[in-house]
Parts: structure tokens; sequence; C-alpha cells
């Protein structure tokens, strides 16, 4: 079985913590090929010390920079965008690429190797990933373009963030790695200049557009009596069994007999003053009675409506009888009965969504105002997957 490299796993949390800036604004309707970072962060045990590189390694990563330096990758309106600067951005979907190949295979048993992989269209994941880092990297550029134009550079504390940013990844590689991608301090650096004066428009340009965004006119076209919401808790014990085959088989009268006891218990309990919750732990010891909370709108039909019928017949803080369901039985407490929370979700995913628009619209005239060429002579030479050898150990 192979294992993930946890020197890895130290620079990979960092950079996916700060992917807010990695990508800022760059990737309002990108969708990349990642798990969510919570589990990505859980791989960052057993964090390493930076490697000392030999001299030899040294003069090997200062040749590799060097000649980075001299491969365009891209000119962006009167910029240049050169492979040394694009560095940042293969490493970051090398390692989220590499994450999921390793993710693939441990948990979801999956035996291809990912970046081999196809999508629906038929496009690798190594194509797909190279592409991602192309465009995060063009649009950063102009970003910070427009910023330099604004005026905006970068503060001593955001320099000296960089700076351990950049040093926590470098970290994270073995000298092997270092000296096949050439992953120099001095790069990395660079880039990460470009990116937090990106981040800087990008922030500027959503606070404008939220600015004069009209919030009641979006309003007025959502309809508050589509989010109608009911806020419930409940206790249920299931009245539902199997067989070794897994197929359901009923209870007997006596078994549904003591079933109805424990939630009469339950009751008794509720109406001696105990929360749900606290009646779950306590009943818990003798049944497998669980406690949750639902929240609904009425007209939905993905509940039972025993369920249903019996919140409806509450106001807030009451709660029902035993409900007999088809699997079970319920005791229904009404926490709120005219909840805002999915119309006030409802105005924000909206007013997100203009935002969202309106922000792709403005981007996509920079980019055509940006007269973008790429230099395939070099780029198409870059294979995702392979620069820096982000291999498993053994």
């Amino acid at each position: 079985m192979k294992k993930w490299n946890k020197r890895l796993a130290v620079w990979l949390a960092v950079l996916m913590m700060g992917s807010s800036i990695v990508l800022s604004g760059c990737s309002k309707t990108d969708t990349d090929n990642t798990q969510n970072t919570e589990e990505k962060e859980q791989s960052t045990e057993g964090t390493t010390e930076a490697v000392t590189l030999s001299e030899e390694s040294k003069k090997a990563v200062d040749e590799k920079l060097k000649k980075y330096q001299s491969e365009l990758v891209a000119t962006i309106g009167d910029r240049e965008l050169y492979m040394d600067e694009m560095l940042f951005y293969i490493i970051y979907y090398e390692a989220q690429g590499d994450y999921e190949d390793y993710y693939n295979q441990v948990y979801n048993g999956i035996d291809d190797y990912f970046w081999d992989m196809t999508d629906e269209d038929g496009v690798t994941m190594r194509e797909k990933l190279k592409q991602y880092a192309l465009d995060a990297a063009i649009c950063n550029v102009i970003y910070a373009e427009q910023a330099r134009k604004l005026g905006y550079s970068l503060t001593e504390e955001e320099i000296a963030a960089n700076e351990a940013t950049v040093d926590t990844i470098i970290s994270g590689y073995t000298e092997e790695q270092i000296v096949q991608g050439g992953i120099a301090r001095e790069a990395l650096l660079k880039s990460y200049e470009t990116l937090t004066l990106s981040a800087k428009y990008s922030g500027q340009v959503e606070s404008e557009i939220l600015a004069g965004i009209d919030e009641e006119e979006i309003k007025a076209g959502i309809d508050k009596a589509d989010y109608e919401e009911y806020q419930t808790e409940y206790l249920f014990l299931s009245t539902t069994a199997y067989d070794e085959n897994m197929k359901a088989i009923d209870l007997s009268e006596e078994e549904l007999a003591e079933k109805y006891a424990i939630m009469e218990e339950a009751y008794k309990m509720i109406e001696s003053g105990m929360d749900f919750d606290e009646v779950q732990a306590e009943l818990s010891k003798k049944a497998d009675v669980k406690y949750s909370e639902r929240s609904f709108n009425p007209s939905d039909t993905m509940y039972e409506d025993a369920y249903v019928d019996a919140a409806e017949s509450l106001a807030d803080g009451e709660y029902s009888q035993i409900v007999k369901s088809n699997y079970g039985y319920y005791i229904v407490k009404m926490i709120d009965k005219a909840s805002d929370e999915s119309y006030e979700q409802a105005i924000t995913d909206a007013v997100s969504a203009k935002v969202d628009e309106i922000y792709n619209e403005n981007y996509e005239k920079l980019l055509e105002d940006a007269n973008v060429v790429i230099n395939h002579e070099v780029w198409d030479l870059v294979e995702m997957g392979t620069f820096t050898l982000n291999e498993y150990e053994q």
C-alpha cells in the first residue's frame, strides 16, 4: 500500500489554507477537482524541518531558475509571464492532483491513475489542471497589473507573511524534488507578490459591485412563501428490522409494544422538563433512540406525512404526542414555525450570484483587452503531474 508523503502534505495545507489569496477571485466559476480543505488539512501531521541543500543542488536550482526566467509562457498586454512565475501554479495544482490520486486509491478504491483519467468530454485530469494553472496565472497577472495602476503595493507585514509562507512551502520538499522542479525561493516570492496584489484588486472590485447592488430589488424577485420553513427537533425509535439478507421484516406485537413503552417513557421525561437531547442520552442506555433536528418546507414531499402533519399542528415550543409512522415512533417539537433562515439564505445566494455575474463580466472585459498570447513552444512542453516528482513514499 502506498502512503501519502507527509512532507508534501505540510505545504499543501499551507497552499489550501491560503487559497483565497492563491486564486483570489480568479475562480469565481471554476470547479477544481479537489476534496475539501478540512480533509486535506488532516494530512498535515508529522511536519518536517527545512531541507538543507548541498552546494551541488543549490547550483542546479540556480541554473534551472535562470532557464525558467528565459522561457516565456505568455504575453498579457505589456506584461510578460515567464516560467519562473508559472512555477507556483504548477506545483499548486500538481499537489492537488497528487492528493486526488492518493485519495481515490485509498478511500474510493479507484485504481486508475488520476492524472490520466478523463472527464465526460474526454479531457484528462492532467490537461484540465494544467489549464487551471495557466488560467489562474493569467488572471492574477491581470489583476495585479490593475492593482499597480491604482497605486497598490505590498505592506511590510504582507511581505513578511509571503516570505514565511514560501519558506514553509519549500520546507515541504525533499532535496530531489527541489532540484527536479527548480523550486527557488526567489521565483515563489515573485508569484506571491502577484497573488497578493491580485487579491487587493479583487477585493476592491467585489466591494464596489456589492455597493452597487440593490438588495431590495433582489428581494422583490423572491417570493417568501416559497421559502416557508419549519424548524423542528425530534426523538425517533425505529420499528424496522432486517433479516440476514437485509430484507425488511415485521416486528412482533410484543416487540412493537416494548418500543412504544420506551417512547412513553421518553414522553414522560419531556413532560418533566427534560430537553430532547437529554432524554436521548438517558434512553440510549436501553434503546437506540435517535435525536436530531429537521428543517423543512411544509410543501416538501421528502418527509413522512405523519411527521409533517404532527409538526403542522404545533405552535412554537410545543411537542407532539407519540407519532406512529411507517418506519418508527416520533416525538416532534416545533422550534420555529416561521423560520426565515431559508428565505434569508435565498437572498444571500441571489446577491452572491449577481456579484459573480458582474464580476465575471468585468474580468472577461479585462481579459479581452489584455490580448493574451500563449507561447506554445514553451507551455506545451510542460507535463502536469511530473514536474516536481510528487510521488508517494513506498
